[in-house]
Formats: C-alpha cells, structure tokens, sequence
C-alpha cells in the first residue's frame, strides 16, 4: 500500500512540476526578452544624443564660419574670439587654408608654429556649402584620435579657409557611459569607415580600431539586432541603432551567459525542488496521503487562478512541498501582475511621449488601416477622437493631393518601402497647410511587416521660402547670363582696337559663351532634376556642339545619360568647348565627310564618356601638335584637378580618339555632399 502511495504521490506531483516548469520557464524568457528590448531602447537612444551632440557642434561652427574676422583676413581676432568659445563650449576649432596649413589651433597659442596637414576630404568639403561630419582621425597635434565637424569659408565668393571643430573621441565615450548602462555590456560607437569612435569597456584599447566583420555585416540598415560575436570573440546579443545625424552606428552587446542566467537558475531550482518533492512524497505517502490529497486540491485551484489572470491567494498546508509550490504559485503571480502594470506603464509613457512631440505621429496595422493618432494630429487637424480611424485619413488632403497620396502609400504598403510624400493637410482653420508625412515598417524576426509608424511634420513655412528663394535663385541666374554677354562683349570690344590679339581674344569670349552655355543648364532648371532635362550631360553636348552641326549630322550622341549639378557644368563646358575647337581646326568638324561619334556608360563608381572623330584623310600630326599648349593644359586641369577624373587621347588613323573616366559622385552635388558624411 505505501509502494502504491509513493507511486500515486509521484504521479501527483509530476504534472504539477511540469506545469511549474512552464511557468518558471516563460517567467525566464520574458526576463531575457526585457533585457533585449532594453538594450534595443538604449541604442536608439544613443544615437539620439549623438545626434544632438553633433548638432550642437554643427551649429557652434556656423556661428564661428560668419565670423567678420575671417572675412576681413584678421586670424588673430579669430583666434581671440574661437577662444573665447572653446571657454564656453570645450572643443577646438583649427583653422587652415585650402592647401592644409593650420592657421590657427586652439591646442596652441597663436603665432606658435603649425603643422600643414592636409585631408583626404578636403576636395569635398572645399566643394560643400554646408558642414560635413569627418569621421575619426589622429589628430597631429592633438595626439589622440579626434572626429570633426568642418566647413569652407567662403571670401568674396571663393573658398578661402577650411575652419574645424575637432573633438576628442572620449566625447562619445562620456556619452555612452553618461546612459549608465550595466557594466557588463558592451557599448559601441562606429564611424561610417567601420571604425570604432568609442567603447564602454576598454576603450584605450579598441578605438580607432576596425569593427568585426560580424558587426559590419549585421549592421547595414538603420535599427535591428542578432547573434553577434564582439571583437574579444566572446557570444553575445547584439543590437543597434544608427544615427540620422552622421549615419555612424551605435551597438550594444550583452554576453549570452547573461541573458541565460535566469533560466539556468530555473533549472537548477526546478532540478532541486522536484528531487525534493519527489523524494518526500514517496518518504511519507502512507502518513500523508489524505493531507496530500487535500493540498493537491489546494494547489490545483492555485493553478486555476493563476490561469484565469486571478490574483493566487496563499493556502496553508501541512504538506511543505506543497506550501512551497503554492508560494511559487503565489510569487508568480505578483510577478505576472507585476509585468501587466509595467506593459500598462509602459503604453501610457508611450503616449504621453507622443503627446509631447511636436509631430504628428500614427500607426498602422499591415495592411494600412490606421488605428492610432497622438493628440499633435487632433490638435492639428481639430477633428473628433477616431474620426480618422481606418481610411478616412486620406480626406484631410487637399483634394488635389489624394490621389498621389493614396498612390504612394498603396506602393508603400505593396512593397514594404518607407513612405515619404509633401502634400497640403487641412488644419483646424479651414487652411491647407504644406506636410511632411513619413513612415516605415515594423518587422518581425521573419521579415514580415506588423506594424506602420509615421509622422507628419508641419513645413508650410519652409515650403513657402522655399518657393521664395527659387524666385530670387531665378532672378540671379538671369542677371549671370548677363554678366556673361556683357564679359564677351567687353573682349569683343577691347580686341577690335588691337588687331594682335585678335585670336587670343576669339578664343576668350568662346570660353565665355562655353561657359554661359554650363550655367544655363544648371541654372534654374538643375532644380528640376531630371535626366530627360536641360541639367544633363547629354543636353549640355548638344548645346555646346550645335555650332559646329548645322544639318545635324556630324554628330551622334548615345548611351547612358545623367544629370549634372552646377559644379560639374563649368570644367564640362570648358573641356568640350576645346574638343569642338580642335575638331573643327583639325578633325571631325574639318570636313563634311567627317562626324563625331560620342559614346557613354556607366559602372558602379564611374561615368566614362568616348569621344571619336571620323576624319577622312586624317592628318594625325596635325592632331598630335594640338595636345600641347593652353587649351590641353585647361582640359587636364578640368578633368584631374577640379573632378577627379582620368583623360587619354590616342590618335588612330581616322582621328582623335579620347577616353574620358569621371566619378560618378563629380556629377552630382547630393553624391558629393554624401561622401563628406
């Protein structure tokens, strides 16, 4: 009979250990879920305040770019004045001059001895009109690896200096360490050269270091985590956030043995408590077995309660295995309470940090159906609570913006890509007012879309200058297309007295005109950005050579097109202005059997364009004497110097041949501006 009790007892227990198990065992993985959701907040909120730090310095250099001092050449008063700043703010502004020799360092006094250090970005910035973010460098004078923020100043409308803030790369660190994140993790800043700005741990060490090609290859969109392996090679969670700001990445890692341990110690009490249980239950089954009967029953309505959501009121038993389990029982559901108040908790920061913002912010569920404003779009728009739920979003536009909006979110909705559109929303005054809507997806650990949020953002204003300053951007173009004619008229004018120069002056006022031809197809129609356009390589050609091609066929253009931006027009315009020169003196313009052919394509970085004259009876001494002098020497220098580009001619025995190759980022003002990110 106690055999039998012993068995029964057992029998008992083991389904209520099992189902202890699985409450302890989901207890562990939501712990570890909380854990990496923390973690995923931390680096999102990481690269907001790298994003703020960045900013303020952005704004710090541009207060000292418009400094009278630099404008009138006074570098001692800069440098008075820089110091004063630098007392306020900590950092160090550098000042130097296009070729790299500092002017002045706030790290030395001024009129000490500087060194001329030139920078791999320097084209770039020279070529930018608003700051860029240089990533992290050895600083020559500072010593220490250092990330700056830099700029052109511009006298008299050419770049004179390159001015700097340069920050010591321990800044980012005091802002990983400033979250008071657990020591254990592992905080990561990285530059867009995959190296390391700053390290919670061990930062003397790694900085400046590059990333692991675990990290580099996890890390490629703007928010997300994995199962990565830190550079000490040790299993982590990995997760990050990239900044809008610099586009650098922020990573934090969280070894696996952590996340593990709640449910390593689960185990180990589950392993101890049922031995425990097991073992008493067959030592006094015979002496029990009513007493156990009772508490099983006991425990059993526990469990029921617990199931139902109820909160699990304690049961005294003689049974102490059962006393304990109900404890259990009774702590797991202060815990399951606990976790529903913080989810509670936590919805309702989410919404009042919605409230606050300054945007109007919404979701979605997949399949588009809105179900959710903060009180930003309420006020806005002042329409009931709901109102807009659903699809009734879309009657808030102007009637003449539905259809594009309905259109693009349809496509957004279709493929998964973000959704970013301008169109005028209804305010709570009757008025239309120009917003900026955007949102992206929430996916899943499969790549499936749960969820759309989005924002929009109030740009009337901006909208509106925006339209003002294309008025004042048109009226400039047209009083520079006048300075332009005027300029040649003056050559034509002052040639007509001096017979000697009578040549040297009809070349000048081509250049002139070459040169009014580039500004007229990048402004004002550059801002209408089209490849079908006048800003494109191809229209610019047609433009330029046109005089040379009267019946229109001498010249055959064909290939790939791209748009060109204001600083591309001008060494363009130049360099084949001098090709249509020589071809008309020497190749395929010289004769009426001869033609041009003009071929183009495009590779991952570079735009190669072909030039190849068709000249019968080619006299390629002729051409050959042509490669040397002033309009040779201004093709090089448009090509290598200004873009960056390659030139080659070979001569063939139908003509001129020339291989031009130029980046693809010389063309464009956006690429360029990117590559100084």
């Amino acid at each position: 009979m106690r055999r039998q009790l012993a068995f029964f007892a057992a029998a008992l227990c083991l389904p209520l250990l099992a189902f202890m198990a699985y409450i302890l065992f989901n207890l562990a993985i939501a712990e570890r879920e909380r854990l990496e959701a923390r973690a995923s907040e931390a680096a999102r909120d990481l690269s907001a305040a790298i994003d703020r730090e960045l900013l303020g310095l952005t704004s710090a250099l541009e207060v000292l770019a418009v400094s009278p001092q630099l404008q009138a050449g006074d570098i001692e008063g800069f440098h008075a004045k820089a110091s004063q700043v630098d007392d306020r703010l900590g950092f160090n502004a550098v000042l130097r001059t296009p070729d790299g020799q500092q002017l002045v360092n706030l790290r030395r006094p001024f009129g000490s001895e500087l060194p001329r250090t030139p920078q791999p970005s320097d084209a770039d910035v020279l070529a930018s009109d608003e700051p860029l973010i240089l990533d992290l460098f050895d600083g020559p004078v500072a010593g220490e690896p250092l990330f700056a923020v830099t700029m052109p100043i511009l006298v008299d409308g050419e770049p004179r200096y390159i001015l700097s803030l340069a920050v010591p790369a321990t800044r980012i660190r005091e802002l990983l360490l400033a979250q008071q994140l657990p020591e254990s993790w592992t905080v990561a800043a990285i530059d867009n050269n995959d190296r390391i700005v700053a390290r919670s741990r061990r930062h003397d060490e790694f900085v400046g270091e590059i990333a692991t090609d675990d990290l580099r290859a996890n890390t490629a969109g703007y928010f997300g985590s994995w199962n990565a392996t830190t550079i000490d090679g040790e299993a982590v969670f990995g997760t990050y956030a990239r900044s809008l700001v610099s586009d650098w990445r922020i990573a934090i890692g969280i070894m696996q043995r952590e996340l593990n341990a709640p449910a390593v110690r689960f185990v180990q009490f589950f392993v101890l408590l049922g031995l425990l249980a097991l073992g008493l239950s067959a030592l006094l089954a015979s002496l029990f077995a009513r007493r156990l009967a009772l508490s099983a029953t006991g425990l059993a309505a526990q469990a029921h309660q617990l199931a139902d959501g109820e909160p699990v009121t304690p049961r005294p038993s003689r049974v102490r295995e059962f006393s304990e389990i109900g404890a259990i029982l009774v702590a797991a559901s202060d815990r399951l309470r606990g976790r529903e108040a913080e989810l509670k908790e936590s919805e309702a920061k989410f919404r009042a940090i919605a409230d606050t913002m300054p945007q109007m912010v919404w979701s979605t569920t997949p399949d588009g159906l809105h179900d959710y404003y903060n009180a930003r779009w309420y006020e806005f728009t002042g329409v009931p609570v709901g109102s807009t739920d659903g699809e009734g979003w879309n009657g808030m536009f102007h009637p003449d913006d539905q259809p594009r909006a309905w259109q693009q979110w349809s496509h957004s909705l279709r493929t998964g890509e973000p959704y970013d559109i301008e169109y005028r929303l209804r305010h709570h005054s009757g008025e239309y007012r120009w917003t900026l809507g955007r949102a992206l997806p929430i996916r899943d650990d499969e790549g499936r879309i749960i969820r759309w949020f989005g924002t929009c953002t109030d740009i009337h204003e901006t909208k509106i200058a925006a339209e003002e300053r294309e008025v004042v951007a048109q009226e400039l173009s047209h009083r520079i297309k006048n300075i332009f004619s005027v300029l040649g008229s003056i050559v034509g004018l002052t040639a007509r007295t001096r017979p000697e120069a009578q040549e040297f002056a009809a070349e000048l006022r081509a250049r002139i005109l070459a040169l009014g031809t580039a500004h007229e197809f990048v402004r004002p129609r550059a801002l209408e950005s089209s490849v079908d356009g006048h800003a494109s390589l191809h229209g610019l050609l047609r433009a330029l050579l046109a005089a040379y091609d009267g019946d229109g066929t001498h010249v055959s253009i064909s290939g790939p097109d791209l748009p060109i931006a204001e600083g591309a027009a001008t060494p363009l315009a130049l360099v084949f202005h001098e090709l249509g020169t020589n071809a008309a003196k020497y190749g395929g313009f010289s004769g009426a059997d001869s033609r041009i052919e003009i071929t183009t394509f495009a590779d991952d970085a570079d735009y190669h364009v072909t030039w190849k004259e068709h000249v019968a009876g080619a006299a390629p001494s002729a051409e050959a004497a042509s490669d040397s002098g002033f309009g040779s020497r201004l093709i090089e220098l448009s090509i290598r110097g200004q873009m960056g580009g390659t030139i080659e001619r070979i001569f063939e025995p139908d003509g001129l041949r020339v291989e031009i190759t130029i980046p693809v980022w010389a063309l464009s003002r956006a690429a360029r501006l990117r590559r100084g990110v």
